[in-house]
């Protein structure tokens, strides 16, 4: 919505967020408590996946301490890290199943320049930059090799 702030964020000088100001890291891993007190699951087997947004912040997960060994894997769906913040996860190995789009000019999985890895979106004027999906799954496999 134009000109919507989060109130969790004071004011904003810009009119577009996509996020709130919380620690959602501290949320994720306060539900994974929540749920892994009242029900029945094994802690060995819990898995996260997101979609867009939600799979842009499961590299978070991943390599946050908080919760980087609380999932048995993840699996993004057409969302791949911002570029410049293609962290392997912090507890190797994880599984690792992405889902990206060919023709996704939102999030492309695709770099536009080879030797940079580094997709750009071009659905915006502007447009936001991501690490191509190819060297994310790349960083993830380098990181599940290690002794």
């Amino acid at each position: 919505t134009k000109g919507y702030c989060y109130a969790s964020c004071g004011t904003c000088d810009d009119a577009c967020w996509w996020t709130t100001c919380e620690d959602s890291v501290a949320q994720a891993a306060a539900l994974l408590d929540e749920l892994l007190g009242d029900v029945c699951v094994d802690a060995s087997r819990v898995f996260a996946t997101g979609v867009s947004n939600g799979a842009i912040f499961l590299y978070e997960l991943a390599s946050d301490p908080r919760t980087a060994g609380r999932f048995a894997g993840y699996a993004p769906v057409v969302g791949s890290p911002h570029a410049g913040f293609n962290a392997p996860p912090l507890h190797p190995p994880a599984a690792f199943f992405g889902v990206w789009g060919e023709l996704d000019t939102t999030v492309p999985p695709a770099a536009a320049n080879a030797s940079d890895g580094v997709a750009v979106d071009t659905s915006y004027a502007g447009g936001w930059r991501y690490t191509a999906a190819r060297a994310v799954t790349a960083r993830w496999a380098e990181a599940s090799a290690r002794p």
